[in-house]
């Protein structure tokens, strides 16, 4: 597949060049056939990127959407 930036862009679409670098490889090795879903607890760029992802075929898992959308600020200053 490649270790360069340039070897793993030749393996996304187009769309999914402005995804962050440093996850370029994950999607390139679902691309692949090595995966068969990517897990996400709070990258944002996942979400940003949905329908781009959903367009490309990657099938993304949020582990816990409330904490990675923002949502469970409401949790804050609660005891435990």
């Amino acid at each position: 597949m490649g270790s360069s930036a340039e070897d793993l862009l030749r393996h996304l679409p187009a769309t999914l060049h402005g995804f962050d670098r440093s996850d370029h490889k994950w999607l390139a090795v679902y691309l692949r056939g090595a995966a068969d879903r990517l897990y996400n607890a709070t990258d944002s760029d996942y979400r940003q990127h949905a329908a781009h992802l959903k367009r490309a075929g990657i099938a993304v898992h949020e582990l816990d959407p409330d904490e990675a959308a923002g949502t469970a600020r409401s949790r804050k200053g609660r005891r435990r």
